[in-house]
């Protein structure tokens, strides 16, 4: 058997994953290899297409921006070396639907304070101490994240201490609520962003509730130019500067251990049918809790934590319905903001109702990306995965009758709810597609297809599973499981599987160069760069010929310099696929706000009439500039 030898292993490539790859690799100086069994890096950041135009998103669907260090934009950042961009939702950036009620929540925590107030007068001094109450529990979640870092023999009586000592953490948010507040529709819509984390209110930690629902959109949110894949592909982008090794469709089978201690892994080449053996003294696994104590580990192995894994409640999982679109959704009066409609004002009366009648969550992609070509829309409605275990073990599942007609039954009633909320919009759909926790399962991997990981819940923060260091030495765990779920929480359990498994030295330059306590200083000027560019303006020069005036969608200087001759090069999404093509930048190197690229409209020239047709002020073109070494001084 083919073996292979390096200094680190990581599990999945998703974000935690390989947030832990590169603070190895940079602050280590380790050799890293990332292997993923999908046939796409990037975990839930990544997207897929349908009719080849239609962009969706399998994970990614908005971002707190919140101003301080650390913040998820902050860290994003950093670990893409600066390639990201971002777009503000509107300011009520969710819009929450129960029955008798709409309310939007804005990205401002004292003005979301004082409009809950200004409705709720009676109910003023239960809502200010939510809004503390919530910060009190979210530093419980910090300090566990410390916790789960410490040596074994000390996790279980920090965990005691914390429960002990910060107790607004660990109770049901269904608790929380009740004892606090007096009004049923109060109760109802302070709940309502469960769908966020993953179980409904009696099931989830308030410490969860608190950091994901409440301070994670404090300052409002924020969406990827370009969509969640640039996440994926600008962060990939700057591990390979790194020298870290990924690879696809390379699915670990076992973690190796001997007397104790990890040794590396036995991984199967699925394209070529190959298993091979990996060499390493430290395992970084982002495949979750259930994966890593369960059939990652060798039979023997497992027996030690099937109990702990055993104790944990079960996850709840989804079903998504993907929209492809011939108009925008603005049409219908929407402006890129979220919408939540819920049925029912007991959660978790909703939470068992049939799949496709609880509570939806809606959101519009395409209008907070302004490099979108064409519109789409994602709906989310969170399920009990035992809904559809009866297939679980089919392997052609297309082809049974019984699974297709519940997938339509769910499409339909989906689709007559978003009917409902946009009269109209119906006729517009020319494409959808339904995803069910089967799905999830398959192309994830995620046991009952529980993309969010282990269950928010008062057992996962005392679980001894739930932590960066584990019983096993050299094995780490990244991600959401031992963190908090969505980006932030994946991205931090990264970072804490790194410092759990880097010698001082390295520890030190990590935390001392990470955007920690503060945002990163203004990116230097470039003299070669990729990113997003908006059309500012579009000025006819003749009937056949238009002047493009692009700009960063801040309004900020260019990022990079040019030479009068140089070109750049513009990537459109033509019927066919996407397509790159240089243009002459024709406007001055002195003009810095902005410049302009002449382009004239060819009949067989598909390039020149998707801009013309397609493109208006307020687009984002992803560009690479400069481009030419014909030039004149």
């Amino acid at each position: 058997m083919l073996r292979q030898s390096v200094d680190v292993v990581v599990i999945g490539s998703g974000i935690g994953g390989l947030t832990a790859a590169r603070m190895l690799a940079e602050f280590g100086h380790k050799r890293v290899l990332v292997l993923e069994q999908h046939y796409t890096l990037g975990g839930m950041t990544h997207e897929f297409t349908r009719d080849a135009r239609f962009h969706f998103a399998t994970g990614v669907h908005y971002l707190g921006t919140t101003l301080e260090g650390g913040s998820p934009q902050a860290m994003l950042d950093y670990l893409s070396d600066r390639q990201l961009q971002w777009q503000r939702l509107p300011h009520e950036f969710d819009v929450i639907h129960l029955p008798g009620l709409e309310f939007g929540i804005p990205g401002c925590e004292e003005e979301y304070l004082a409009k809950l107030i200004k409705e709720w007068p009676q109910e003023a001094s239960s809502i200010r101490r939510y809004f503390k109450d919530a910060h009190k529990a979210s530093r419980g979640l910090a300090l566990r994240a410390v916790v789960n870092g410490l040596p074994i023999p000390v996790q279980a009586p920090g965990r005691w201490l914390l429960s002990k000592f910060l107790p607004l953490t660990q109770v049901t948010l269904h608790t929380y609520i009740e004892q606090h507040f007096r009004d049923p529709m109060l109760k109802a819509l302070l709940s309502a962003q469960w769908g966020l984390y993953g179980p409904p209110p009696a099931q989830s930690a308030f410490g969860f509730h608190a950091l994901i629902a409440v301070l994670h959109y404090k300052d409002g949110a924020a969406y990827p130019i370009g969509g969640p894949r640039e996440l994926g592909r600008s962060i990939i982008a700057a591990l390979q500067r790194h020298n870290v090794e990924l690879r696809c469709r390379h699915a670990v089978r076992q973690i190796r251990i001997a007397d104790g201690r990890c040794q590396g892994v036995e991984v199967e080449d699925t394209d070529a049918g190959e298993v091979y053996v990996v060499d390493a003294p430290c395992v970084i696994s982002d495949a979750g809790v259930r994966n890593t104590f369960g059939p990652l580990l060798p039979e023997g192995q497992r027996e030690r934590f099937a109990g702990e894994l055993a104790r944990l409640p079960a996850e709840p999982s989804a079903v998504m319905l993907f929209i492809g679109l011939d108009a925008s959704p603005a049409r219908f009066g929407v402006s890129g903001e979220n919408h939540w409609l819920i049925p029912d004002p007991d959660h978790d009366q909703g939470y068992r109702r049939p799949p496709g009648d609880g509570a939806l969550y809606i959101s519009f992609g395409s209008l907070n990306d302004p490099a979108a070509g064409w519109h789409t829309i994602e709906i989310m409605s969170l399920v009990d995965p035992a809904d559809f275990q009866r297939w679980a073990a089919i392997t052609n599942r297309n082809a049974d009758l019984g699974y297709q007609d519940l997938k339509e039954s769910i499409r339909n009633k989906l689709l007559g709810r978003l009917e409902t909320l946009l009269p109209g919009i119906g006729a517009h759909i020319v494409f959808s597609e339904i995803a069910t926790p089967l799905t999830f399962s398959t192309f994830q991997r995620s046991v009952a297809g529980a993309f969010y990981g282990l269950s928010t819940s008062p057992a996962q923060l005392q679980s001894p599973l739930a932590t960066n260091v584990t019983r096993i030495q050299g094995l780490f765990l990244a991600g959401q499981d031992a963190m908090t779920p969505g980006i932030q929480g994946a991205l931090m359990g990264g970072v804490l599987a790194a410092t759990a498994a880097l010698t001082g030295p390295g520890k030190l330059r990590m935390w001392r160069t990470l955007p920690m306590r503060k945002p990163l200083p203004p990116r230097p000027l470039l003299a070669h760069w990729q990113g997003y560019l908006t059309v500012k303006e579009i000025v006819a020069q003749s009937p056949t010929v238009k002047g493009f005036r692009l700009a960063l969608p801040g309004g900020s200087d260019l990022p990079f310099k040019f030479r009068a001759g140089q070109y750049l090069q513009v990537e459109l999404p033509l019927d066919d696929g996407l397509v790159r093509r240089a243009y002459s930048i024709s406007s001055s190197p002195e003009q810095r706000k902005w410049c302009e690229i002449t382009v004239k409209f060819e009949a067989l020239d598909n390039s020149s009439r998707y801009l013309r047709d397609h493109v208006a002020p307020g687009r984002a073109l992803r560009i690479e500039a400069p481009l030419g070494e014909f030039s004149l001084e």
